[in-house]
């Protein structure tokens, strides 16, 4: 019985490492599923970015209490910080 699943599993490896027979067809539809996911992420990347950006600039408020520093360059602090990240 092992034997059987192994040959079968062997046999699927084969199948998905082998060259497909019309090539058109899987890149065609390999670009419209990239589109898809790309295109469709977009929000929630945007949405968690901004949260991101939120709590690195309290933490950085946060950490930066000092008379020598203005409060107005924070955001550029932490702009640079996520550039560099």
């Amino acid at each position: 019985m092992i034997f059987y699943h192994l040959g079968r599993y062997i046999l699927l490896l084969k199948a998905s490492f082998k060259k497909p027979e019309n090539f058109k067809v899987y890149w065609s539809e390999i670009m419209r599923e990239m589109v898809s996911i790309g295109i469709g992420s977009l929000g929630i990347v945007c949405i968690i970015s901004v949260f991101i950006g939120a709590v690195s600039t309290v933490q950085t408020a946060f950490q930066l209490v000092s008379n020598l520093i203005p409060r107005s360059i924070i955001g550029g602090i932490t702009r640079d910080s996520a550039i560099l990240e």
